[in-house]
């Protein structure tokens, strides 16, 4: 099976979250939308075939559940509202169908102030976000990975006075997110 989200935008400042999902034995289905108010849609499929996908909407990040061979399941906020730059959520799956979104904090009107992420067991529900990174922490651009097994690191771009470091946390699987640190080395510019 394949399954892919987009944005269409329908009308000023109204962007359709949609998403379509194509059986391995069938056609493309029809396209489904997920939100009616929605940017920068990410997805993924753990090895079952259920399907994440998340997106920045007007409450916050939303994400929405698939279950292999369902229909999606009403979408449900699993971050805080972003303000007036949002960045697009991340989200990752192990193998056994655990996730998690990761996302910058923005209050409305100020840079980024830190990584938040919800974690969701799989055939659960998302747990409230929660802190990533230290607060006030001008924490941009955060990238995801999980293996096999549920270890997840995110890592993200922290803006110093001298530039920018490169920042990373690491969650074993099933545990808590240890203290972020700085990568070694990293792209200081």
């Amino acid at each position: 099976d394949a399954v892919i989200v987009w944005t269409t935008e329908t009308a000023p400042l109204e962007d359709n979250v949609r998403a379509a999902a194509h059986p391995a034995d069938g056609p493309w289905q029809p396209g489904e939308t997920l939100s009616r108010f929605g940017l920068n849609p990410e997805l993924t499929v753990d090895a079952r075939g259920d399907a994440v996908a998340v997106w920045e909407g007007r409450s916050g990040v939303e994400a929405a559940i698939k279950p292999v061979g369902g229909r999606w399941l009403a979408p449900q906020t699993v971050g805080t509202p972003r303000g007036d730059e949002p960045q697009g959520p991340q989200v990752a799956s192990d193998a056994s169908g655990d996730a998690i979104v990761v996302a910058p904090v923005q209050a409305h009107g100020q840079a980024s102030t830190g990584i938040e992420g919800a974690v969701r067991p799989a055939g659960g529900m998302f747990s409230p976000p929660q802190a990533i990174s230290r607060q006030r922490e001008k924490a941009l651009d955060p990238s995801i990975a999980m293996n096999a097994r549920g270890d997840a690191i995110v890592a993200w771009d922290e803006q110093v006075p001298t530039g920018c470091v490169l920042r990373a946390a690491f969650r074993s699987a099933g545990g808590a997110w240890g203290a972020p640190r700085t990568v070694p080395d990293g792209h200081e510019f």
